[in-house]
């Protein structure tokens, strides 16, 4: 069962959160005709793949593409996935996106991101293993079919999901708080870790964990190569954990409704300015 099965957003739309959450992709991401737009949310998505490609092999890279591009496929209300680019953006303003740094890498800020879509109620994505056609060999994705029938496959596989879910409301602002409170909730152990391509919070038996019982660290199970924690440069949960808790704490309270709290919190300052400056 997921950790989070019972976990939904109680909060109301914020109207204050979602006037600034738009103003903050109009700063970042400019604004374009919808089908534009949404191109190029699928297109962000594969640029964090890529950034990890020297990681995997060109198979598993062209693979991680298409299933990506599936992911993206399934969710109409394409707004929803620029929640990537806005946790993202505040991410870097709460200086927790740097892997150099001990921090998150991006491509483990996506899948945080798709497994808070996973868990939603009712959910906006699937588990990946039910979008993925194939089995795993010791935690890698393996594909029995290639080319066109893989592609038409993984296409039934999302009509499929499309046709049988329930169509989740809640609004951008929702989405974005219940995110903070989810990931603000969590307890970080070496012994557990999030899985996408299950859609679960699991407990773990790998033995050499044992060893790292004084080093809190957060483990992000990547769907196409399993025995991988795409969160690994993570040195320290403690300064991602606050930020989680101290945000959501924010929005909250009566700063959660004041536009420039918000943005002095969700952005850095040199995109504060602009979003000052634009009014």
């Amino acid at each position: 069962m997921s950790y989070f099965a019972s976990s939904s957003s109680n909060h109301g739309t914020n109207r204050v959160l979602e006037r600034t959450l738009n103003e903050i992709l109009a700063v970042i991401k400019p604004s374009e005709e919808d089908v534009r737009a949404r191109t190029r949310i699928i297109d962000d998505l594969k640029a964090v793949v890529n950034q990890s490609a020297a990681e995997y092999s060109s198979l598993q890279g062209v693979m991680k593409s298409h299933l990506l591009h599936f992911v993206a496929a399934i969710d109409r209300r394409f707004r929803d996935m620029v929640l990537l680019v806005k946790v993202q953006e505040w991410a870097k303003s709460e200086d927790i996106n740097n892997a150099r740094d001990g921090t998150l890498n991006s491509y483990a800020l996506c899948w945080l991101v798709i497994y808070h879509f996973q868990t939603c109620k009712p959910p906006i994505l699937p588990p990946l293993k039910e979008l993925h056609t194939g089995g795993t060999v010791a935690g890698s994705l393996i594909y029995s079919v290639y080319g066109d029938d893989l592609i038409n496959q993984m296409n039934a596989n999302v009509e499929r999901f499309k046709r049988e879910r329930l169509i989740n409301t809640s609004s951008l602002s929702e989405l974005f708080v219940s995110f903070f409170q989810k990931f603000s909730a969590v307890e970080f152990t070496n012994y557990n870790y999030f899985c996408t391509y299950t859609e679960t919070w699991e407990e773990t038996s790998d033995t050499y964990l044992a060893f790292l019982d004084d080093v809190p660290l957060l483990h992000i199970r990547d769907p196409f190569a399993r025995n991988e924690n795409v969160a690994r440069s993570v040195e320290d949960t403690t300064k991602i954990f606050k930020a989680f808790q101290k945000t959501y704490a924010m929005l909250l309270s009566a700063s959660g409704r004041d536009r420039f709290s918000l943005i002095s919190n969700f952005v850095r300052p040199e995109i504060g300015a602009q979003m000052i400056t634009r009014g």
